[in-house]
């Protein structure tokens, strides 16, 4: 925000520091300064104003900053009295039908003649960026760059039936603004109305229809206090922003409107005679100075050192605010144009910031070091991510959303939406809802690989929360879901690695009971439409279920242009952790040497593996150390509807070395064993 030196000085009694030293007190004590010009015998200084602090984003507002800090006086705001006089123009009927506007005041003035300003006001408001318009608009700007209230100008004689409403817009309303722009406006925005017209977009832009001309004989003028968090949302839906809504939305004191008029009407009263017939002040529910009990003990306690109360009580004087000082705390009656103090440490803030934050010499903290407190869920987190990359994966990190578009990649249905958590106000279209699982977030980054990365098996996992709707409350859910795209088409063997590699990580947190279960319901942290209905399991334990695996759904790969196959799986992480083996075992490497058989056998394709590996299990259980799948296959040579497995049997003694006919013995019972299904065939 631009500010000039010499307007500065008109606010202030006695000399001010030079622009070297003012751009040094300002960055230390109130806002940085982002730069500053000599323009002819003035200075032009550009400061960032904090986006809280509406009360300073004004020259009289920096002002009274700096006099507070040299200290200095302010000098008397010359005001006109707004006195009532008899007019001949109907009375103009101003009705409020919005609790975001806090205060409407307004004048109507009457024989107002539109000239050109005087000399120093368009010299002024050049210097500052502003073009000049006319005496009426220019005043309109200059209050608003002096005392930070924006004023606006009608041309009363345009109002139909001379009558005002000011609502919150309909859906689909649209509005036409002096810049010869029209608004789509969303609803709720503030709009003034008059018999049948929308004429002004409050807080943010005048309308085309109530503008000053050349030929404007009586004038409304307006101060008004609106809601800034209200005014922000607007200008962010709409796309579009002025100085009066960066004001509005910074807070504003709603007690200040009177005065600008007042101001205003002054410095027209320089030009000619200004007859004022109505005063207009509709005011809901006045807003009191806030009162905050304070601890003075709170100033050490925060930072770190002893600040001299009376230099504190001055220091906030000088601010503006009242103290009483009672027993062992303060009551701090803070000036309405203060929006932003609320707290104790607001105050703290302000006290520290005028007395220097230089002055407060570096303490290095003396404190016991004590070790941290293991977290089991992020020791936990930590092996999966681990295990994970030893098994060639690549951890990503995506954002926590997803938008409109995904609902159609994805496959969502009207339910399935409607447990998403959605947002009050995204960013874009784009993060909409908060994620319900990671395998859409997941997918999308394979797209974005394949496309650089094309023939390469892509191998991606991540680690992160997911969120669901339920009726109750918000759910969260801590999972770490795996993708593995494979750029020919191969479902079996896309599936297998999976598997594979959910085996690899549950063996790595020692859990030994693992088993996958055909789908039955709805899987775990994800949607039906995900997955291929034929080539899914469940992950568990037991019965419980810790997590899903299977075949992305085609169409879905499809909508992504996605070659090939991709599987994945999902692990919940708050399932595992009560499982994971807090202590573990380590054996010594077998005396004995182990003997290796081979197993094929033909089977219907609904088989499960699980299913084989038992009975091969039970009949060698005293020698069997471990069973092996190492293919599974179909296709030309086996008949329609079957497929072949093909085991790796190890038989193992940890007493004695086992001879080839004990163990030809105990493979001759297994095969007996698995001959007696009708449906099964052991290849030889």
């Amino acid at each position: 925000m631009l500010f000039s030196l010499n307007f500065l000085k008109e606010h202030i009694q006695g000399q001010l520091p030079g622009p070297e030293k003012l751009d040094e007190l300002l960055n230390m004590h109130i806002f940085e300064v982002e730069g500053k010009e000599k323009k002819g015998k003035d200075w032009i200084f550009n400061i960032d104003i904090l986006p809280h602090r509406g009360d300073a984003a004004s020259h009289r507002g920096l002002a009274r900053e700096l006099a507070a800090l040299l200290p200095r006086k302010m000098t008397t705001l010359p005001v006109k009295i707004l006195k009532k006089e008899k007019g001949s123009l109907a009375p103009l009927r101003v009705k409020v039908q919005s609790p975001f506007v806090r205060r409407y005041s307004a004048l109507v003035l009457e024989g107002i003649q539109i000239t050109k300003s005087p000399q120093w006001l368009q010299d002024r408001l050049e210097l500052l960026g502003i073009n000049s318009i006319n005496n009426i608009v220019d005043i309109t700007n200059y209050i608003m760059i002096e005392l930070g209230q924006p004023l606006h100008a009608f041309d009363y004689d345009t109002l139909k039936n001379h009558q005002m409403l000011i609502r919150e817009a309909k859906e689909g309303e649209s509005v036409d603004t002096l810049d010869d722009l029209t608004f789509k406006l969303p609803k709720g925005a503030l709009v003034i109305e008059d018999k049948d017209r929308l004429i002004d977009l409050a807080g943010i832009k005048g309308g085309k229809y109530s503008s000053i001309q050349s030929n404007t004989k009586n004038v409304v003028l307006q101060a008004a206090s609106f809601s800034g968090k209200h005014i922000y949302e607007t200008k962010k839906q709409l796309g579009y922003t002025t100085e009066a809504a960066d004001l509005y939305s910074r807070g504003l004191d709603p007690n200040a409107t009177l005065i600008a008029l007042a101001r205003a009407v002054e410095l027209l009263s320089k030009q000619g005679k200004v007859r004022i017939v109505q005063v207009v002040d509709i005011y809901p529910k006045k807003e009191l100075a806030k009162k905050i009990l304070f601890d003075p003990a709170l100033l050490e306690q925060y930072l770190g050192v002893s600040i001299p109360k009376t230099i504190a009580i001055q220091i906030l004087k000088r601010l503006g605010f009242i103290v009483k000082e009672k027993k062992d705390t303060w009551e701090i009656i803070v000036p309405t144009f203060r929006q932003d103090i609320n707290v104790p440490i607001d105050i703290i803030e302000e006290i520290v910031r005028m007395y220097g934050y230089e002055k407060i010499n570096p303490i290095f903290a003396v404190s016991s070091i004590l070790p941290s407190i293991e977290n089991p869920i992020a020791r936990l987190q930590e092996q999966l991510q681990d295990t994970l990359v030893k098994a060639g994966f690549s951890e990503i990190y995506s954002y926590s959303f997803i938008g409109e578009k995904d609902l159609q990649t994805f496959r969502y249905t009207p339910k399935d939406a409607k447990a998403l958590v959605e947002l009050q106000n995204p960013y874009s279209e784009e993060y909409k809802y908060l994620r319900a699982n990671l395998l859409e977030n997941l997918l999308k980054v394979v797209e974005e690989n394949t496309r650089r990365y094309a023939g390469k098996d892509i191998y991606v996992f991540e680690l992160g929360k997911v969120f669901e709707n339920t009726q109750q409350k918000i759910a969260e859910s801590d999972l770490i879901t795996g993708v593995i795209n494979l750029p020919k088409k191969n479902d079996q063997a896309a599936f297998a690695q999976a598997k594979g590699v959910v085996d690899f990580l549950l063996s790595r947190l020692g859990i030994s009971n693992s088993w996958y279960d055909n789908y039955h319901q709805t899987p775990l942290h994800s949607r039906t439409s995900l997955w291929h209905g034929d080539k899914i399991a469940e992950i568990k334990i037991g019965q419980k279920k810790i997590g899903f695996l299977g075949i992305v759904e085609p169409s879905i790969t499809s909508n992504l242009k996605l070659k090939g196959s991709v599987a994945a799986f999902s692990l919940d992480i708050q399932e595992l952790l009560p499982l994971i083996a807090k202590e573990y075992e380590y054996r010594p490497i077998p005396r004995f040497p182990a003997v290796l058989r081979d197993l094929a056998v033909l089977v219907p394709r609904t088989t499960k593996v699980i299913d084989v590996m038992n009975i091969i299990q039970i009949k060698g259980a005293q020698l069997i150390d471990n069973i092996d799948l190492f293919d599974m296959y179909e296709g030309d040579q086996i008949p329609d509807g079957k497929k072949n497995l093909a085991f790796h049997i190890i038989y193992q003694s940890a007493q004695r070395t086992l001879t080839a006919d004990e163990v030809d013995e105990v493979q001759k019972e297994i095969i007996s064993t698995l001959e007696k299904n009708p449906a099964w065939e052991v290849r030889k």
